[in-house]
């Protein structure tokens, strides 16, 4: 190569020049900048959704905005949908201008940038957002994994959950619909139908029930028809203001929603659930198994033996041998689906029900009777737990042999060897750092049924045929136990979210907020209290708040709020994040959430017995 040449090459690629690639936007930093303009006493801050390119969706909010049975009016104010944030400086400064939430009679939840991805882009020279992002609402489609409606979800599902008395959408004050309403008058039905105001305003808001709605310019005001009469307003502050005068919260029918799923007892709530879950066992799987332990253990609770006597009948052709509970590829899923066996073992005390729960058992042993390295159809994943140590717990429980109890441990430091982070929390498997929602939530119910078994056997050694070295050994592995019980809880109990809930990602509070996750880990903290391996001063209150937000997400017509569909092992973050949030009916989440539910009538039934009923 000539020598010149080769110096101009070296040159080039050492040098900065107008062909080096352009340093990639920090979409995250931008967003940060600007909501720190925002700034009104007693302001906090939550991320409500993440966008598919990894950029936090953020909510601005009074303290006391979370607080569904207050007196105040609750609002939601909306701006920057799809991209939209002409007007962002304007909203800064209305929102500074808020006085103390205390000295007002409204409380106030902002998203100043529901596209943040559309906004940063739009600073730019040139557009880097996903120009088929639909921002039409209803949102329709899957969410939060359909990347073209992922914001409109994270939006729409929000403000569900939210629950505000009063959505505002902003807009712009060139939007030519807005402005002819604002000029002419007119009312919701002018407005574009696929609007996020119009829809709150004429949809049940993510299957709840609907909101009052304006479309409005923060600095121009609004002019806004309620209950018939015309209302002319410069700003946000004194249409907030007037409107509460015109009558008590709460307003809307979204929020007298939210309020009466509160009010529900934990009996009325799983009462509810079981007109739509636990009426069936098509296949021993855990989650219609789960949903049948729940109203076996709702049945000793209320005294209704109906439940006992449906579920026999309902297992009948799997004790009978007419139908196997095991196919010819066996997995985890079925393994712990045995567990209904095991509850029926144990109430009714029929040997049929306890071979059942051994033919599940023994396959942690070969057929010598030696020990495994594991139980089988783990897969490496944190759900292993679940999956295999109760039903050796149970077997152990029912026998009295220590070789099951020997092998639950076995098995749970096998998978806590693959999944348990420095951090206290389970990766879901080793091909990702992640710690998901359930894949955390599985280890935890796991071992408090587990240890349920074990305390059990430990009350009445001489009924289980244990000997005293095998009481002594019991009492060891039970300490092992109990260790990576609380170990886990103590790590799980930094990330609850102050919905009251847990996420889909544990420690990334921009996923969304998961049912299912929430259920199991609230079911275990109650386990825990109701046996007494937890300091009930400390984790009261952490479950107490996690039954109000497993209530706000869980419809007395059997629709769940938010259930992660099921999920293999991922080989990244973002594959946690895109899981698909079922807004419906769901096996899985009912079985979890009528067992929260049942756990928590037997907690109050201690406590106050009175809220049984």
């Amino acid at each position: 190569m000539n020598h010149r040449l080769a110096s101009l090459c070296l040159v080039l690629l050492l040098t900065p020049s107008a062909w080096a690639q352009e340093e990639p936007r920090d979409f995250n930093a931008e967003v940060e900048e600007a909501l720190a303009e925002f700034d009104w006493p007693g302001m906090i801050r939550l991320p409500i959704g993440v966008t598919p390119r990894g950029t936090i969706i953020w909510a601005l909010m009074d303290e006391d905005a979370l607080d569904y049975r207050s007196e105040k009016l609750r609002y939601v104010v909306v701006g920057g949908v799809a991209g939209n944030t002409e007007d962002l400086t304007k909203l800064i400064k209305k929102a500074n201008s808020y006085s103390d939430p205390e000295d007002r009679e409204f409380s106030v939840a902002i998203v100043p940038i529901a596209d943040p991805d559309g906004w940063v882009s739009s600073k730019g020279d040139t557009d880097t957002s996903d120009a088929d992002s639909d921002w039409s609402f209803p949102p329709g489609g899957a969410a939060y994994n359909n990347p073209d409606t992922a914001g409109a979800s994270c939006i729409w599902r929000f403000v569900g959950w939210f629950a505000p008395d009063i959505l505002d959408e902003i807009v712009s004050a060139s939007d030519p619909v807005w402005e002819e309403v604002r000029r002419n008058g007119g009312s919701p039905d002018d407005w574009p139908e696929n609007s996020l105001a119009a829809a709150a305003d004429t949809h049940p808001v993510a299957g709840i029930e609907r909101a009052l709605s304006f479309r409005i310019h923060p600095s121009q005001g609004a002019e806004v028809i309620i209950d018939g009469k015309r209302l002319d307003y410069s700003g946000l502050t004194e249409l907030y203001t007037d409107i509460h005068r015109m009558g008590p919260a709460p307003w809307s029918p979204l929020r007298k929603a939210i309020i009466a799923r509160l009010d529900r007892s934990p009996t009325q709530v799983a009462t509810e659930l079981t007109e739509y879950y636990g009426d069936h066992l098509n296949t021993v799987m855990y989650q219609p198994a789960l949903a049948l332990v729940a109203r076996l253990r709702l049945g000793e609770l209320t005294s209704d033996s109906a439940h006992r006597e449906q579920i026999e009948t309902i297992v009948a052709p799997y004790t009978s041998g007419e139908e196997p509970t095991f196919p010819d590829n066996p997995h985890g899923s079925q393994t712990a689906g045995h567990l209904v066996f095991a509850e029926l073992a144990r109430i009714t005390g029929k040997q049929e029900y306890v071979d059942l729960v051994l033919r599940a058992a023994d396959f942690g042993f070969d057929e010598d009777g030696n020990p495994l390295e594991s139980m089988p159809f783990h897969h490496e994943m944190s759900d292993a737990v679940f999956m295999g140590c109760p039903i050796l717990t149970a077997a152990g429980r029912l026998t009295g042999e220590m070789n099951y109890f020997e092998m639950a441990l076995r098995h749970l430091n096998f998978i806590r060897e693959f999944c348990v982070r420095e951090d206290g929390l389970y990766r879901h498997s080793p091909l990702c750092e992640a710690a998901w929602g359930r894949g955390n939530a599985f280890p935890m119910l796991g071992l408090a049924l587990g240890l349920t078994d074990i305390d059990a056997t430990l009350d009445d050694p001489t009924a289980h045929g244990l000997s005293d070295d095998g009481t002594d050994r019991l009492g060891e592995i039970r300490t092992e136990l109990l260790s990576a019980y609380q170990s886990h809880l103590t790590a799980l109990l930094q990330h609850q979210d102050p919905t009251g809930t847990w996420h889909q990602v544990i420690d990334r509070p921009e996923s969304y907020r998961e049912l299912s996750c929430t259920c199991m880990i609230a079911f275990a903290i109650l386990r825990g209290l109701n046996q007494g391996w937890l300091e009930a001063d400390t984790y009261r209150p952490v479950v107490e708040k996690a039954w109000d937000g497993i209530k706000v997400r869980v419809g007395p017509d059997g629709t769940l709020f938010d259930v992660c569909t099921g999920t293999g092992k991922q080989q990244t973050l973002r594959d946690y994040f895109d899981r698909e949030a079922i807004l419906g009916k769901d096996e899985r989440g009912g079985a979890m959430a009528l067992l929260v539910s049942v756990e928590m009538a037997a907690w109050m039934a201690g406590r106050r017995p009175e809220l049984v009923d």
